[in-house]
């Protein structure tokens, strides 16, 4: 590799996961969202304009939607602005799946509670926790192990005695 050179990018594609140069999640959540909603205008008229069960809906959703938008959401660090995106992309699908209007003024928090559905971000937290643990509990000798221990500096000897 001493002879090759290496060509610098802007955008990598990696296993469907956009990694651009500027270490932002802006354009892979966006991606994600759209085709995530071209999932859901496909399916929106089999599913939900018929008559089959809101919990039948609610686990086609989750089956087939969810996995669409979630994908690659481990690596992401989203802004504000863009958590509000995804949580209002997944309020959209929701009141789709209701068929509640927008103009039927119906909270955010009554779509969920009648859904039984966590905040997209929500969800979103736990999987980068999750795996956050996974990589945190690795052998030392694995090399996502050895990044993790190189970015995070050691606690002080006297760390547990630091009154809060």
């Amino acid at each position: 590799m001493a002879d090759d050179n290496v060509e610098v990018c802007e955008l990598f594609t990696y296993l469907g996961v956009d990694i651009p140069n500027t270490r932002s999640s802006k354009h892979d959540i966006r991606k994600h969202i759209a085709v995530a909603q071209r999932c859901v205008s496909s399916l929106d008229h089999n599913i939900c304009h018929s008559s089959i069960t809101l919990a039948t809906k609610l686990q086609l959703y989750q089956v087939f939607i969810l996995p669409v938008i979630l994908c690659g959401a481990k690596t992401w660090s989203p802004t504000q602005q863009l958590s509000r995106n995804i949580d209002a992309f997944h309020l959209c699908c929701l009141r789709r799946i209701l068929q509640i209007s927008w103009m039927d003024r119906v909270s955010n928090e009554d779509v969920r509670r009648h859904t039984d559905q966590p905040p997209l971000t929500h969800i979103i937290r736990t999987t980068r926790l999750k795996f956050f643990g996974h990589i945190a509990r690795a052998d030392p000798s694995m090399d996502h192990s050895r990044a993790l221990r190189s970015s995070v500096a050691p606690l002080p000897r006297d760390w547990n005695l630091r009154s809060c």
